[in-house]
């Protein structure tokens, strides 16, 4: 808990230092630092799975196939009732839950990127501007610098691991380094003018707390990797449950940006459509998401809480 509230608060700190000069800063490495390093904004841009040279945004992306392809084969393998369950099965849920979580948020917040700049609008403003999906600005967060910082999940799995502090040691120079990439991806971003600083600090942000909560409290990776070798004895553990947690955040995320559409409609929405039934159509398909969803998820909590 002190962990968490030590990288909120922090966090929270040095996002108010942004925030009054975010324009300033924003524009001044698009305009004066563009075109110093072109190359290395090209390259933390691009991505070999977007059709393009291999580049800094494959990072994250690779390290996601990793984890996946270690998960599906352990459960081919019948290996999912080891030690590594639970470092196997958190990984898989943090790469799978951050681009839910990241892309609920843009759809919320719906900031207008640098390039539609005028008008500007700081990041916490999502009342001034009309919600589109002809023109998803899509700024706040930035997507690219959340998934550059992922990889920082297996430092939280293989630090209380490893014995000797050598290694130990090499963990916390390869969780500087994914850092150093992360805000190399957040200075690249801001130059090519797609995210405003906010918007890339935000996300290193919001996924840090979530690996952090994730690993802490959603999971409990700990104390599963306590019960783990008791279980392995008794039982395997069931199969896919850490998909289906994440089926049940995604559709629970579906319900909070439905909801959040339908209240943003009473101040953006155009006339005919707010006189029209598709609000009330909003609703009820939100209402009915979240009904689902908590069902699930308390059922869940039961089954976790038997095991």
């Amino acid at each position: 808990m002190k962990g968490f509230i030590f990288l909120f608060l922090g966090g929270l700190a040095i996002l108010a230092f942004l925030t009054p000069s975010d324009f300033v800063w924003t524009l001044k490495l698009h305009e004066q630092y563009l075109n110093l390093w072109p190359h290395f904004a090209s390259f933390m841009k691009r991505s070999f799975f977007e059709g393009e040279w291999p580049g800094g945004s494959d990072v994250g992306i690779l390290f996601g196939v990793a984890v996946l392809a270690a998960y599906f084969r352990a459960i081919r393998k019948q290996a999912l009732s080891s030690r590594w369950r639970p470092a196997i099965g958190y990984l898989t849920f943090v790469v799978l839950t951050t681009p839910v979580i990241i892309h609920s948020l843009k759809l919320i917040a719906n900031r207008p990127r640098p390039h539609f700049y005028p008008p500007f609008f700081p990041w916490y403003d999502v009342t001034s501007f009309f919600w589109s999906f002809e023109v998803a600005k899509s700024s706040f967060p930035s997507g690219h610098v959340a998934s550059a910082v992922i990889p920082l999940s297996l430092a939280y799995v293989l630090f209380r691991h490893l014995p000797s502090w050598k290694s130990r040691l090499a963990v916390v120079l390869f969780s500087v380094a994914i850092l150093l990439h992360t805000g190399f991806m957040g200075i690249a971003r801001a130059m090519t003018w797609d995210h405003w600083l906010t918007d890339s600090f935000s996300a290193a942000m919001i996924v840090i707390l979530h690996l952090h909560a994730s690993y802490y409290w959603i999971l409990k990776v700990e104390e599963q990797e306590q019960m783990s070798s008791f279980l392995a004895k008794v039982q395997q553990f069931k199969r896919f449950w850490e998909l289906k947690l994440v089926a049940f955040c995604l559709i629970s995320s579906l319900a909070l940006v439905t909801g959040t559409l339908i209240l943003r409609g009473f101040w953006d929405v155009p006339p005919f459509l707010r006189e029209g039934g598709f609000l009330v159509f909003l609703l009820i398909f939100g209402f009915g998401l979240w009904c689902f969803a908590r069902e699930r998820a308390v059922f869940f909590k039961k089954c976790y809480e038997q095991e």
